[in-house]
């Protein structure tokens, strides 16, 4: 069985901070799961096996992206087939919100 990595930024809002954030990202796998399928081997956060907030976790975005630097991360963070990972995003050193990822099964 494979899997592929995902992750998406979400930023910081009035209704999207650290109490609302977890509720959100059940919604992102609840979505998913109508859009990708629940059938599993989807690859995409539908495969999320539950939230796990790691805020002491911090992803600085680069401008341009890089890949590998996105995928070392996820490495580090999160688990083979377990949840969705939620640690901090920053740009430039200013807190933007958060990175949201982990390592789906497809």
């Amino acid at each position: 069985m494979g899997a592929c990595d995902e992750m998406r930024i979400v930023e910081k809002s009035e209704t999207t901070n650290d109490k609302t954030i977890e509720d959100k990202v059940y919604k992102f796998i609840e979505q998913a799961c109508w859009e990708d399928g629940n059938g599993g081997y989807t690859g995409t956060i539908a495969e999320a096996v539950g939230v796990n907030l790691r805020l002491n976790k911090t992803f600085d975005i680069k401008s341009p992206p890089n890949w590998d630097d996105e995928h070392d991360f996820i490495d580090e963070v999160a688990e083979k087939w377990g949840p969705a990972v939620v640690c901090r995003a920053t740009r430039d050193g200013e807190d933007i919100g958060y990175a949201i990822c982990g390592v789906y099964s497809s």
